[in-house]
């Protein structure tokens, strides 16, 4: 099968994993071809194997959030979906324009479309997200309407497509990977660490993490190290917050790595904490579950719905510093615990979440949408 890849929005830390899930379909004997943006006027290709390539297209790129770095538009995109030929187009992301020239393009071909909506609606700012729901009741409904399949990530995301005007047969369910090659478990080190990785901003609630690390290290008689990694507009006030509790000796601030030396440092450590008020599909949770790591998190939507509470990761009500503090104490103190939920959160992953996995799941409903054409 001829697969192509949009992927119209650039993340500071990766391009929404389309790569990782393209190295899959292309080892199962797919031909895969990423389509990205860049700022020039040039084409760039560069060919990963004989059945994976990837473009970077001249684009118009519009600066968005914190958490995304910029929104693209592709130009000349019809062009060169006509010319790659491919028996499906594979749309990473809705909120752009780009999602929809795809669509429509594939409509008039005629090849079949498969949208990705990797999270429906980010709540941001009163101004853009007024501009998002906009979106959404609009411009999301073509994308809706010319999608032969809309996948979405956790079960509550398809809720919401719903009540966006998204028609339920059109649904499909299937939940980010990881890459359990690179992130699995190494020898930890001696002394317990908790870490915690990705963007510094609101949503991931850091200051939740260092209230309660200071508690930990207020009441528990063990030696802790915490370490978090990556950067973001937060990340010089909750370096300050962590001054002004009196704990700089015992936080480690490590700046955004590439992925396999997140993976070491994910690999050693004991712990693994995720305070998040808001999230979709955590790929920071999978590749520390990967990693075999007893995790902490918030209970909340799309990161209940991968840790089952007690059996392979511990779940606390979330923004609750207390909560946090007791759970961190007991997994440090508890070495068997953290070995039991650490073991049962990588077999999970490897069941369930791991790229082969989610590749095969996605290759189904590829031939479904196929055949019906």
């Amino acid at each position: 099968m001829n697969i192509l890849h949009i992927s119209p929005v650039v993340y500071l830390d990766r391009i929404l994993r389309s790569f990782d899930l393209a190295h899959a379909q292309a080892s199962m004997g797919h031909n895969v071809t990423i389509v990205g943006a860049n700022d020039s006027r040039i084409v760039k290709k560069v060919n990963v194997n004989r059945r994976l390539r990837v473009y970077l297209l001249p684009s118009i790129n519009f600066p968005y959030t914190q958490r995304v770095s910029s929104i693209s538009y592709i130009t000349g995109l019809p062009h060169f979906i006509k010319k790659i030929k491919p028996d499906i187009v594979h749309v990473q992301c809705h909120l752009n324009l780009t999602a929809v020239k795809s669509v429509i393009t594939a409509r008039d071909i005629p090849v079949p479309a498969v949208t990705t909506i990797h999270g429906v609606f980010s709540k941001i700012n009163p101004l853009l997200d007024l501009a998002q729901l906009s979106y959404l009741y609009t411009i999301g409904g073509i994308i809706f309407k010319n999608s032969d399949r809309i996948i979405c990530l956790t079960k509550r995301d398809s809720y919401d497509l719903e009540r966006f005007g998204c028609p339920p047969e059109k649904i499909s369910v299937v939940p980010n990977g990881v890459d359990i090659n690179l992130f699995r478990p190494r020898k930890e080190s001696e002394k317990i660490t908790v870490m915690w990785h990705g963007r510094f901003v609101a949503s991931k609630g850091l200051d939740i993490l260092v209230k309660a690390a200071s508690k930990v290290i207020q009441k528990s008689c063990l030696d802790i190290k915490f370490v978090l990694v990556g950067d973001g507009p937060l990340k010089q006030k909750i370096m300050v917050m962590c001054e002004k509790l009196g704990i700089t000796k015992d936080v480690m601030f490590v700046d955004r790595l590439p992925l396999d030396e997140v993976a070491q440092l994910l690999s050693r450590a004991s712990i693994y904490v995720l305070p998040s008020i808001k999230e979709g599909m955590p790929w920071a949770l999978l590749e520390a579950m990967a990693c075999g790591k007893a995790v902490v998190a918030s209970d909340i939507s799309g990161v209940n719905d991968i840790i089952t509470h007690r059996e392979n990761g511990l779940l606390v009500p979330p923004k609750n510093i207390d909560a946090f503090t007791d759970a961190i104490i007991r997994l440090a103190e508890d070495v068997n615990l953290r070995k039991r939920l650490g073991r049962n959160a990588r077999q999970l992953i490897i069941k369930k979440y791991n790229w082969r996995i989610i590749a095969e799941r996605l290759e189904s409903i590829y031939r479904k949408v196929v055949n019906k054409k």
